[in-house]
């Protein structure tokens, strides 16, 4: 497997292939090469064998992503 080093997010698993979307593209690969904790929405790296999970930037991409859906939708006072 022939991946640029830099960040990626785990999009769907599909059986035994991760899905994983970075660098304006989606990359197929084996799930055997995520670590075990991996979840969809998951910022993961790769070092040259395995795909590692981000745990610091999983977490801030999730508190922009709730930033934004909350700028866009708004909370309604009822």
């Amino acid at each position: 497997m022939c991946l640029p080093p830099d960040s990626y997010v785990l999009d769907r698993l599909e059986g035994d292939v991760a899905v994983l979307e970075g660098q304006g593209r989606t990359w197929d690969v084996p799930a055997s090469a995520l670590s075990p904790d991996a979840q969809p929405g998951d910022t993961l790296r790769w070092d040259g064998t395995h795909f590692h999970r981000d745990t610091q930037d999983t977490l801030a991409r999730k508190a922009r992503i709730d930033s934004a859906m909350n700028r866009l939708f708004g909370k309604k006072d009822r």
